[in-house]
């Protein structure tokens, strides 16, 4: 990690992405495997209120409803990593919101729409800046040094649940809201919704097909060893492709994708050949699926982003 100061004293942390990454989408599920591991590791946040989504590339916490009694945050934070945006989103961006249709039926807003919606105003509010891939440290907006032992002292205590007006005064909003177009960010997660989809299927199955084919390439005799990398690549799928429709017959049916890596992961538990016939079955029938996904799909996501390549899948 890595610090910037400005004139100004605002202080700016390079952590987890790289110089002109954005939120949106990320290039590499495997990758962000890692630092939903190092994030959690770091954070101290316990992993059932981290919530991974390809469409983000970084892990993006959950929030409860309230703090827990007497706390300003979640159990086990760890001070060091207070400076975090992340750990301070204003109430709007941290909650879901309500969604009213065109019938007056009301639903809670979607994952996908609302880890959009974060991305796309963290990036605009500064509070992300893609050209650095750096974040704001929040600490330095009340004058504090985060790397200063004697800050992490007091945001210790804080977070035991002792008092303190500067560190209880501090409030993103301000720097994220737009006066008279709060929900302008919905909007465009709203629309930028489908297209983001198809980018991020391309790139988590280029990302997992390559797995694959470094896994049947290595030549490995280690059974056990290749179920388990299989089945962390099937894990992936199943979690981070289960928006590709699939079409059963004359219907859609919108989970046969996690359905499917849900029988892979069955059957590499229940595998009892040898290495070679795992790999050129189970393993194969993965890659050839995932080929699949990106035959489809490429040409479609190389038109809307023009940095991807034009992917397509040899066979």
């Amino acid at each position: 990690m890595t610090a910037a100061t400005t004139t100004t004293g605002i202080r700016r942390f390079s952590y987890m992405t790289d110089p002109g990454e954005p939120l949106e989408v990320a290039s590499s599920v495997l990758r962000s495997a890692v630092r939903h591991r190092v994030w959690v590791t770091d954070t101290g946040i316990d992993p059932q209120w981290v919530k991974p989504n390809p469409l983000c590339c970084v892990p993006l916490p959950t929030y409860p409803e309230k703090w827990p009694a007497g706390l300003p945050r979640w159990p086990r934070v760890r001070a060091a990593m207070i400076w975090h945006p992340l750990l301070w989103l204003p109430d709007r961006l941290a909650t879901r919101y309500t969604l009213v249709d065109d019938n007056g039926v009301c639903s809670t807003e979607p994952d996908d729409i609302w880890c959009l919606r974060v991305c796309l105003e963290l990036q605009a509010s500064g509070l992300y800046d893609a050209d650095a891939g750096s974040w704001l440290d929040v600490l330095s907006l009340a004058g504090l040094d985060s790397r200063d032992a004697d800050t992490s002292r007091r945001v210790d205590r804080w977070l035991s649940g002792g008092i303190d007006p500067v560190l209880d005064r501090l409030d993103l909003a301000e720097h994220v809201d737009r006066p008279g177009d709060l929900d302008w960010a919905l909007h465009a997660a709203i629309d930028e919704l489908p297209a983001m989809r198809v980018i991020s299927w391309v790139l988590t199955a280029q990302d997992l097909l390559d797995a694959c084919e470094a896994l049947t390439a290595a030549g490995d005799d280690d059974v056990a060893r290749i179920r388990r990398a299989a089945s962390t690549i099937a894990m992936l799928a199943e979690t981070n492709l289960a928006t590709v429709p699939v079409e059963s017959g004359a219907d859609r049916d919108d989970n046969a994708e996690s359905v499917w890596w849900q029988g892979i992961r069955t059957r590499l538990r229940q595998f009892t050949g040898n290495a070679d016939t795992l790999t050129d079955t189970v393993v194969r029938e993965m890659g050839d699926r995932l080929g699949g996904i990106l035959d489809t799909y490429a040409p479609d996501a190389a038109e809307l982003d023009d940095d991807l390549p034009v992917i397509s899948h040899s066979g």
